[in-house]
Protein backbone atom coordinates (compact mmCIF):
# COMPACT_ATOMS: atom_id res chain seq x y z
CA UNK A 1 0.00 0.00 0.00
CA UNK A 2 0.97 3.92 -0.91
CA UNK A 3 2.70 4.87 2.29
CA UNK A 4 1.60 7.97 1.83
CA UNK A 5 -2.07 6.61 1.40
CA UNK A 6 -1.28 5.06 4.66
CA UNK A 7 -0.50 7.85 6.71
CA UNK A 8 -3.21 9.74 5.32
CA UNK A 9 -5.86 6.99 6.08
CA UNK A 10 -4.03 6.82 9.89
CA UNK A 11 -4.25 10.27 10.58
CA UNK A 12 -8.37 10.27 9.21
CA UNK A 13 -9.32 7.34 11.86
CA UNK A 14 -7.08 9.12 14.28
CA UNK A 15 -9.14 12.30 13.90
CA UNK A 16 -12.20 10.38 13.36
CA UNK A 17 -11.93 8.33 16.49
CA UNK A 18 -12.80 11.19 18.72
CA UNK A 19 -15.92 12.11 16.72
CA UNK A 20 -19.60 11.11 17.74
CA UNK A 21 -22.41 10.53 15.60
CA UNK A 22 -25.21 12.83 16.27
CA UNK A 23 -27.87 13.51 14.06
CA UNK A 24 -31.12 15.12 13.35
CA UNK A 25 -34.34 13.09 13.00
CA UNK A 26 -36.34 13.73 10.14
CA UNK A 27 -38.70 15.63 12.81
CA UNK A 28 -35.18 17.34 14.53
CA UNK A 29 -33.83 16.33 17.62
CA UNK A 30 -30.92 13.87 17.88
CA UNK A 31 -31.62 10.54 17.21
CA UNK A 32 -32.54 7.60 14.22
CA UNK A 33 -34.54 8.59 11.02
CA UNK A 34 -37.36 9.57 13.23
CA UNK A 35 -36.76 8.21 17.08
CA UNK A 36 -34.79 10.23 19.37
CA UNK A 37 -32.19 8.61 21.43
CA UNK A 38 -31.24 9.99 24.69
CA UNK A 39 -27.78 12.11 22.74
CA UNK A 40 -27.70 15.76 22.29
CA UNK A 41 -25.52 18.01 20.22
CA UNK A 42 -22.16 19.02 22.15
CA UNK A 43 -22.61 22.20 23.92
CA UNK A 44 -21.58 24.81 21.27
CA UNK A 45 -21.93 23.06 18.55
CA UNK A 46 -24.23 23.81 15.49
CA UNK A 47 -25.57 21.39 12.98
CA UNK A 48 -27.41 21.51 9.98
CA UNK A 49 -29.05 19.01 8.25
CA UNK A 50 -31.16 18.47 4.56
CA UNK A 51 -32.89 15.49 2.80
CA UNK A 52 -34.94 15.04 -0.15
CA UNK A 53 -37.47 13.18 1.03
CA UNK A 54 -39.58 10.58 -1.74
CA UNK A 55 -43.19 10.79 -0.09
CA UNK A 56 -44.70 9.13 -2.49
CA UNK A 57 -47.95 9.01 0.05
CA UNK A 58 -51.34 7.89 -1.29
CA UNK A 59 -53.01 8.18 2.14
CA UNK A 60 -52.33 11.80 2.37
CA UNK A 61 -51.68 13.23 -0.66
CA UNK A 62 -48.24 14.07 0.05
CA UNK A 63 -45.70 14.21 -2.58
CA UNK A 64 -41.25 14.93 -2.50
CA UNK A 65 -40.87 16.92 1.15
CA UNK A 66 -37.72 18.48 1.40
CA UNK A 67 -36.73 18.87 5.73
CA UNK A 68 -34.27 21.22 6.64
CA UNK A 69 -33.60 21.35 10.50
CA UNK A 70 -31.15 23.22 12.62
CA UNK A 71 -29.75 22.17 16.23
CA UNK A 72 -27.69 23.61 18.79
CA UNK A 73 -26.07 23.13 21.60
CA UNK A 74 -27.27 25.55 24.49
CA UNK A 75 -25.69 24.09 27.01
CA UNK A 76 -24.08 20.71 28.16
CA UNK A 77 -26.68 18.25 28.42
CA UNK A 78 -29.35 20.81 26.31
CA UNK A 79 -29.99 21.51 22.71
CA UNK A 80 -32.88 23.39 21.07
CA UNK A 81 -33.62 23.22 17.51
CA UNK A 82 -35.94 24.24 14.78
CA UNK A 83 -36.95 22.59 11.80
CA UNK A 84 -38.85 23.64 8.41
CA UNK A 85 -40.43 21.16 5.94
CA UNK A 86 -41.42 22.25 1.70
CA UNK A 87 -44.22 20.05 1.18
CA UNK A 88 -47.15 20.05 -0.86
CA UNK A 89 -50.67 18.47 0.17
CA UNK A 90 -52.92 17.75 -3.48
CA UNK A 91 -50.76 19.92 -5.23
CA UNK A 92 -51.49 22.97 -2.27
CA UNK A 93 -48.90 24.89 -0.07
CA UNK A 94 -48.18 22.51 3.45
CA UNK A 95 -45.04 24.27 4.38
CA UNK A 96 -44.61 23.24 7.94
CA UNK A 97 -42.03 24.66 10.99
CA UNK A 98 -41.67 23.71 14.07
CA UNK A 99 -39.18 23.58 17.04
CA UNK A 100 -37.63 20.94 19.51
CA UNK A 101 -35.95 21.30 23.30
CA UNK A 102 -34.08 18.29 24.60
CA UNK A 103 -32.58 17.46 28.29
CA UNK A 104 -30.29 14.72 28.55
CA UNK A 105 -30.98 14.14 32.25
CA UNK A 106 -27.90 13.31 34.62
CA UNK A 107 -30.42 9.88 35.45
CA UNK A 108 -29.58 6.23 34.27
CA UNK A 109 -32.29 3.46 34.36
CA UNK A 110 -30.66 -0.37 34.12
CA UNK A 111 -27.97 1.21 32.28
CA UNK A 112 -29.90 3.23 29.65
CA UNK A 113 -28.87 7.06 29.94
CA UNK A 114 -32.44 9.08 29.86
CA UNK A 115 -33.23 11.95 27.78
CA UNK A 116 -36.62 14.47 28.26
CA UNK A 117 -37.41 16.35 25.19
CA UNK A 118 -40.63 18.08 23.55
CA UNK A 119 -41.16 18.56 19.45
CA UNK A 120 -43.88 21.40 18.37
CA UNK A 121 -44.81 22.07 14.80
CA UNK A 122 -47.65 24.44 12.39
CA UNK A 123 -48.45 23.09 9.00
CA UNK A 124 -50.21 25.52 7.12
CA UNK A 125 -53.68 25.18 6.09
CA UNK A 126 -53.93 23.12 2.46
CA UNK A 127 -56.43 21.76 0.56
CA UNK A 128 -57.30 18.68 2.76
CA UNK A 129 -60.63 17.86 4.36
CA UNK A 130 -58.55 18.06 7.55
CA UNK A 131 -56.91 20.96 7.01
CA UNK A 132 -59.79 23.41 8.42
CA UNK A 133 -57.28 25.68 9.88
CA UNK A 134 -53.41 25.41 10.40
CA UNK A 135 -52.50 22.16 11.64
CA UNK A 136 -50.52 21.94 14.99
CA UNK A 137 -49.00 18.32 16.41
CA UNK A 138 -47.18 18.39 19.78
CA UNK A 139 -44.71 15.53 21.24
CA UNK A 140 -43.25 15.16 24.63
CA UNK A 141 -40.60 12.69 25.11
CA UNK A 142 -38.89 10.27 26.86
CA UNK A 143 -35.62 8.27 25.42
CA UNK A 144 -33.47 5.66 27.03
CA UNK A 145 -30.14 4.70 25.26
CA UNK A 146 -27.73 2.17 26.13
CA UNK A 147 -24.67 0.66 24.95
CA UNK A 148 -25.35 -3.51 24.36
CA UNK A 149 -21.59 -4.01 22.91
CA UNK A 150 -18.50 -2.18 24.18
CA UNK A 151 -16.60 -0.81 21.11
CA UNK A 152 -13.74 -3.21 20.56
CA UNK A 153 -10.70 -3.84 17.30
CA UNK A 154 -13.23 -5.02 15.16
CA UNK A 155 -16.50 -3.36 16.34
CA UNK A 156 -17.35 0.25 17.30
CA UNK A 157 -20.27 -1.24 19.31
CA UNK A 158 -24.21 -1.39 19.56
CA UNK A 159 -26.57 0.84 21.02
CA UNK A 160 -30.37 0.27 22.06
CA UNK A 161 -32.82 3.13 22.12
CA UNK A 162 -36.22 2.54 23.44
CA UNK A 163 -38.97 5.47 23.87
CA UNK A 164 -42.34 6.05 24.51
CA UNK A 165 -44.11 9.90 23.41
CA UNK A 166 -47.25 11.77 23.92
CA UNK A 167 -48.34 13.00 20.85
CA UNK A 168 -51.61 15.67 20.58
CA UNK A 169 -53.14 16.41 16.86
CA UNK A 170 -55.12 19.66 16.25
CA UNK A 171 -55.93 19.80 12.63
CA UNK A 172 -59.25 21.50 13.17
CA UNK A 173 -61.58 18.46 11.74
CA UNK A 174 -59.68 15.97 12.77
CA UNK A 175 -58.08 15.79 16.32
CA UNK A 176 -56.50 13.25 18.43
CA UNK A 177 -53.97 12.37 21.52
CA UNK A 178 -52.26 9.34 22.55
CA UNK A 179 -48.67 7.10 23.78
CA UNK A 180 -46.98 5.41 21.31
CA UNK A 181 -44.02 3.25 22.26
CA UNK A 182 -40.76 3.06 20.13
CA UNK A 183 -37.56 1.02 20.00
CA UNK A 184 -34.35 1.04 18.09
CA UNK A 185 -30.85 -0.56 18.10
CA UNK A 186 -27.79 1.42 15.77
CA UNK A 187 -24.87 -0.78 14.73
CA UNK A 188 -21.76 0.61 14.03
CA UNK A 189 -19.53 -1.42 12.10
CA UNK A 190 -16.55 0.43 12.17
CA UNK A 191 -15.83 4.08 13.36
CA UNK A 192 -17.25 5.61 10.38
CA UNK A 193 -20.48 3.81 9.58
CA UNK A 194 -23.80 3.74 11.32
CA UNK A 195 -26.79 1.17 10.96
CA UNK A 196 -30.06 1.51 12.37
CA UNK A 197 -33.54 0.18 12.76
CA UNK A 198 -36.39 1.76 14.17
CA UNK A 199 -40.12 0.64 15.04
CA UNK A 200 -42.95 2.70 16.85
CA UNK A 201 -46.31 1.74 17.71
CA UNK A 202 -49.46 2.63 16.07
CA UNK A 203 -51.19 5.22 17.23
CA UNK A 204 -54.76 5.87 14.86
CA UNK A 205 -55.52 8.56 16.85
CA UNK A 206 -52.44 11.04 15.96
CA UNK A 207 -52.58 9.76 12.43
CA UNK A 208 -50.87 6.28 12.11
CA UNK A 209 -52.42 3.88 9.33
CA UNK A 210 -49.60 1.28 10.50
CA UNK A 211 -46.68 0.76 12.74
CA UNK A 212 -43.67 3.34 12.33
CA UNK A 213 -40.78 1.35 10.39
CA UNK A 214 -36.91 2.85 9.52
CA UNK A 215 -33.95 1.39 8.32
CA UNK A 216 -31.17 4.10 7.98
CA UNK A 217 -27.25 4.04 7.10
CA UNK A 218 -24.94 6.98 7.71
CA UNK A 219 -21.57 7.72 7.02
CA UNK A 220 -18.96 10.74 8.59
CA UNK A 221 -16.72 11.50 6.16
CA UNK A 222 -15.19 14.02 8.00
CA UNK A 223 -15.57 15.15 11.67
CA UNK A 224 -17.88 18.13 10.19
CA UNK A 225 -19.48 16.23 7.27
CA UNK A 226 -22.37 13.01 7.22
CA UNK A 227 -24.18 11.57 4.46
CA UNK A 228 -27.27 9.49 5.03
CA UNK A 229 -30.05 7.08 3.21
CA UNK A 230 -33.08 4.99 4.61
CA UNK A 231 -36.35 3.64 3.70
CA UNK A 232 -39.26 4.15 6.04
CA UNK A 233 -42.79 4.29 5.97
CA UNK A 234 -43.20 7.49 8.04
CA UNK A 235 -45.38 10.01 6.67
CA UNK A 236 -45.56 13.35 6.19
CA UNK A 237 -49.01 14.47 8.33
CA UNK A 238 -50.16 17.67 9.57
CA UNK A 239 -46.49 18.47 10.48
CA UNK A 240 -45.94 15.15 12.34
CA UNK A 241 -44.98 11.63 11.43
CA UNK A 242 -47.10 8.82 10.84
CA UNK A 243 -47.32 4.96 9.88
CA UNK A 244 -48.61 5.05 6.60
CA UNK A 245 -48.96 2.02 4.21
CA UNK A 246 -46.09 3.51 1.60
CA UNK A 247 -42.74 3.30 2.11
CA UNK A 248 -40.06 5.89 0.84
CA UNK A 249 -36.48 6.67 0.45
CA UNK A 250 -34.97 9.32 1.81
CA UNK A 251 -31.43 11.11 1.82
CA UNK A 252 -29.71 13.78 2.91
CA UNK A 253 -26.41 15.24 4.60
CA UNK A 254 -25.38 17.19 7.71
CA UNK A 255 -23.13 19.48 8.60
CA UNK A 256 -21.58 20.41 12.36
CA UNK A 257 -19.65 22.71 13.35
Amino acid sequence: MNTRFTLALSVTLMTLAGAVFAYPTLAGPTGLAVLPTAEVITAGHWQLAADYYNTQDSATGVRDTVPIRLLYGIAPNWEVGVDGWIAKVNGANADTYGGNLKYQTPLRLAGFDLAIGVIDQVTKKAADEGFSKDANTFEAYLAGTRELIKPTAGMLGVNATLGVNWTKLDAGMEKGEGYRFAGGIEVKPFKTLSIAAELQTKRAQVGDDKALAAVTARYMLNTNLQVEAGYTNAGFNYGGLTGTPDHNFFAGLAFEK
